[in-house]
């Protein structure tokens, strides 16, 4: 008997063993080589509910800063305050909002006392330590309104020494004036027009080069009150008035057949729209009462032309 060879039959099956525990750490190894995936980065955390005072807690190392201005005097910083939406939120209260996460998108109402608010949109928020974003700031006007007879002498506001002197079934084309102010701005502007005279009125139309008129129907805004009760309204959008310039325009009122408009008034109330967050949608809104009525615009411009 061969007592060599049966010493040596234990190597191989320890060979087999020692190769298969070297491929299985092997594979481990290489396994274990695998990069985790990155734990995506949180959109927000809203700590008071969107607009009514909620603050975003961002998980990204963006701050942002606001670069007021006031665009019509160069040179002249505005502190801002700003409510913001980042990818499709509620808006967050004001001043809420410091910092964001890189490749955030952000929709900013930014104001300032004494200005118009301004949205920004789509300004994505950069990989970097800072985001500066410019924020140009109207100055809100405050503008004077004339208002002319058919023969260019200027009416009383209200009535008094001069009024418009009408006959039954006449068309008048009333002329106004709007002169603006300097460096300032009234943004653009819903204008009411009222005849208290409705039932003897055929129709009334305001026209104008300057101010671009857009006849957007005849029902009054909730926050404009009717001084008579048989009243017409005529609601036009108008183009805003900037700096210390005179924009011109008119208005021709027209009674009906074998009507007259005298003893009556034609009244013009131009309101300053706004930007603003609404109470019930919660979306940016640009106009001059929200959804429930709530007045909102800037400033408003009337004058009255009475009919004698």
């Amino acid at each position: 008997m061969n007592k060599k060879g049966k010493g040596k039959a234990w190597v191989v099956p320890v060979l087999v063993i020692l190769i298969v525990g070297m491929l299985a750490v092997a594979i481990y190894g290489i396994y274990s080589l695998k990069p985790t995936e990155q734990e995506a980065i949180g959109p927000q955390t809203n700590t008071g509910g969107g607009a009514t005072g909620g603050t975003y807690i961002s998980t990204g190392a963006t701050t942002l800063s606001f670069v007021g201005s006031d665009a019509l005097q160069p040179g002249t910083s505005v502190t801002p305050t700003t409510q913001i939406s980042i990818d499709g939120s509620s808006f967050y209260g004001t001043n809420n909002v410091t910092t964001a996460s890189p490749r955030n998108v952000l929709e900013i109402l930014a104001t300032a006392t004494g200005y118009h608010a301004v949205r920004l949109t789509g300004k994505e928020v950069p990989a970097a330590p800072t985001f500066p974003i410019s924020v140009p700031l109207y100055g809100n006007a405050s503008i004077t309104v004339t208002m002319f007879s058919t023969n260019n002498v200027v009416l009383t506001n209200g009535g008094g020494a001069q009024n418009q002197t009408v006959t039954a079934g006449g068309a008048y084309t009333i002329p106004f004036r709007f002169d603006g102010q300097d460096k300032k701005s009234t943004d653009e502007m819903r204008c009411v027009l009222e005849t208290t005279s409705g039932t003897n009125t055929s129709t009334i139309v305001m026209s104008s080069s300057d101010l671009s008129p857009v006849l957007i129907g005849q029902n009054k805004p909730s926050i404009y009150t009717l001084q008579g009760t048989g009243s017409a309204v005529y609601v036009y959008d108008i183009s805003p008035v900037t700096g210390a310039v005179s924009k011109n325009g008119q208005i021709q009122i027209v009674s009906n057949t074998g009507k007259t408009l005298a003893q009556n008034k034609l009244l013009l109330t131009c309101y300053a729209k706004e930007w603003f967050i609404d109470s019930t949608t919660g979306k940016a809104t640009f106009g001059i009462e929200d959804s429930t009525g709530t007045a909102k615009y800037q400033a408003a411009y009337t004058y009255t032309v009475q009919f004698v």
